[in-house]
C-alpha cells in the first residue's frame, strides 16, 4: 500500500519594490504558520521508501533461488559422477576411473563455493527483510502521535502492521559442522577452516537480527498500549489484535535465535579446539 506525502502548498505574490512594513509582518506570520503545520503535519510513510525497499527484498530472493539451484545442480553432477566412477572401477578401466575421480575433487569445491554462496544469499535476504521490517515498524508505532483523525491514522498503522508481517520469513539454521572422514590433512584443514567462517558469519546476522526484534518488540508493545489512541477508529480491534498476534511472534522469534546463536558458538568453540 503506497502513502502519499502531503504537500504544502502557497500563493506566490509578486511584489514590486519594498514592501510596506504591515505586508512584511504578513508575509512572516504566514510563513511561521506554514513551518509549524508542517512540524505537526502526520507522519506518513514514503511509498518510495518502501517501494525500494520492497524492491530489494524480491532481488535478494531471486539471487537466493539461483543460488539455491548452482546448489543442488552441483550435488547432482556430484552424484552422477560418483556412479560414474563406479562403473569405471569395476569395468577395470583405471584411466577413466582416474580422471572421474580427478573431477570428484573439482566438483566438492565447487559445492563448497555453492553453498556458501547459498548461505549467504539467505542471509542477504534476511538482512533486506530486517531493513523492511525495521520501517515498516517505525510508521505503525509513528501513527500513535501523529496528527489525523482515527480512521486514517488506524488504516496507515495497519498497513504498516501488514507490510512487517509479510517481511518476518523464516528464521536461518545455524550451520552444521561438517564430517572429515575420506579427506586427507589439507583438505579437512581447509574444510574446518570453511565451517569456522560459516558460523562466524552466522552469529554475526543473528546478533544483528535479535537487535532488530528487540526494537521491534518494544514498537509493537507502544501500539498495544496505545490502543486508545485510535479509539472510534473502524480498524482499531484488527490493528491491535494483529499487534499482538505480531509481538507473540516477536518474542518466540527471540527465543529461537537466544537458542540458535547458543548452538552455534558451541559449535564454533567446538572448532577452535
Amino acid at each position: 500500500m503506497a502513502y502519499r506525502n502531503r504537500e504544502l502548498s502557497g500563493h506566490r505574490h509578486n511584489t514590486h519594490g519594498t514592501a510596506p512594513a504591515p505586508r512584511r509582518s504578513s508575509l512572516l506570520a504566514a510563513l511561521l504558520v506554514l513551518v509549524f503545520a508542517a512540524l505537526l503535519a502526520p507522519t506518513v510513510l514514503n511509498a518510495d521508501d518502501l517501494d525500494d525497499l520492497k524492491n530489494a527484498v524480491a532481488d535478494a530472493q531471486s539471487e537466493l533461488a539461483k543460488s539455491d539451484k548452482a546448489e543442488k545442480d552441483t550435488l547432482k553432477e556430484i552424484g552422477e559422477n560418483n556412479a560414474a566412477q563406479k562403473k569405471a572401477r569395476d569395468a577395470g578401466k583405471n584411466d577413466e576411473y582416474q580422471r572421474l575421480k580427478s573431477r570428484g575433487i573439482e566438483l566438492k569445491t565447487n559445492l563448497s563455493k555453492a553453498t556458501n554462496a547459498r548461505q549467504q544469499a539467505e542471509r542477504n535476504l534476511a538482512t533486506k527483510r530486517g531493513a523492511l521490517r525495521k520501517e515498516a515498524s517505525k510508521v505503525a508505532e509513528e501513527q500513535i502521535g501523529a496528527q489525523g483523525d482515527a480512521n486514517s491514522r488506524a488504516k496507515r498503522a495497519g498497513d504498516a502492521v501488514d507490510t512487517w508481517k509479510e517481511a518476518l520469513g523464516a528464521l536461518l539454521t545455524p550451520p552444521e559442522i561438517r564430517k572429515c572422514e575420506g579427506l586427507d590433512d589439507d583438505e579437512a584443514k581447509a574444510q574446518k577452516q570453511d565451517d569456522k567462517q560459516r558460523l562466524s558469519d552466522f552469529i554475526a546476522w543473528a546478533g544483528a537480527e535479535k537487535a532488530n526484534v528487540e526494537t521491534e518488540i518494544k514498537r509493537a508493545e507502544a501500539l498495544v498500549k496505545a490502543e486508545d489512541k485510535f479509539k472510534g477508529a473502524d480498524a482499531q480491534a484488527r490493528l491491535i489484535n494483529d499487534t499482538k498476534s505480531l509481538k507473540s511472534t516477536l518474542e518466540s522469534r527471540n527465543r529461537d535465535l537466544n537458542s540458535s546463536m547458543k548452538t552455534a558458538q558451541e559449535r564454533l568453540r567446538t572448532l577452535e579446539k
